[in-house]
């Protein structure tokens, strides 16, 4: 698991992965 810090300095990464894959499957 990991901790709270991590999640939070990779939230923004994860966030514009998962906007990109989620536009793609969108179009």
């Amino acid at each position: 698991m990991q901790t709270g810090t991590e999640v939070v300095s990779f939230s923004g990464f994860e966030m514009a992965l998962a906007l990109r894959i989620y536009t793609k499957n969108s179009n």
